[in-house]
Parts: C-alpha cells; sequence; structure tokens
C-alpha cells in the first residue's frame, strides 16, 4: 500500500513537470507563430 501511494506520488510530480514543460513549449510554438504572422502581416 506505501509502494503504491509513494508511486502515485511520484507519477504525479512527474506529470505535473511533464505538464509544465509543454505549457512552456506550447508558449514558444505560439509566439514564434504570432512572430513569423507577424512578419507576413507587416511586409
Amino acid at each position: 500500500m506505501l509502494v503504491e501511494i509513494n508511486l502515485t506520488r511520484a507519477f504525479v510530480k512527474n506529470v505535473k513537470e511533464l505538464a509544465k514543460v509543454a505549457i512552456e513549449t506550447g508558449k514558444e510554438q505560439i509566439a514564434r507563430f504570432n512572430f513569423s504572422l507577424g512578419k507576413k502581416l507587416y511586409k
């Protein structure tokens, strides 16, 4: 039982870390997209 709780905690922590990375990556991609879109609009 204790092992399961520890595994669950570790899993949740990893998911949170993955979510952070995914959010940061998403922000970068959105910024790049907006930047390239802005270039096209202002030409």
